[in-house]
């Protein structure tokens, strides 16, 4: 039997990480449209998008920062640490060095850490 993974984990602790450095998760996008992301406070905002990240084994995640926006490519079925595949924003703007820094400070804590079995 196969394991099933729970990746709520590795996406929770990828946008918490995103929201502590003050980015807004706007939309995310399931392969077929972009969904805003809604919610009452940055944990409901939270668990809703990582409800629709985790319900696709691909999908791209609209952020902002102050006006610059960027798009997080999330792959699951890798180890945690590889579920941000990707991410694209406009070069020279704030937002690309926070970028950097939670990207590598995600890498490093999912590193040697599995991603958690359902069951």
């Amino acid at each position: 039997m196969s394991k099933s993974y729970d990746w709520s984990y590795p996406v929770m602790s990828l946008l918490h990480k995103l929201q502590k450095a003050d980015v807004q998760i706007i939309s995310v996008n399931d392969g077929n449209e972009y969904e805003d992301v809604v919610g009452d406070s940055n944990l409901a905002i939270r668990k809703n998008a990582a409800d629709m990240i985790t319900a696709v084994d691909e999908s791209w995640v609209r952020v902002k920062s102050k006006d610059a926006f960027a798009t997080l490519y999330i792959v699951l079925g890798n180890d945690a640490s590889e579920i941000l595949a990707d991410y694209s924003y406009t070069s020279g703007t704030k937002l690309e060095g926070i970028l950097e820094r939670v990207s590598s400070a995600f890498y490093e804590q999912w590193e040697d850490i599995p991603c958690p079995t359902i069951g």
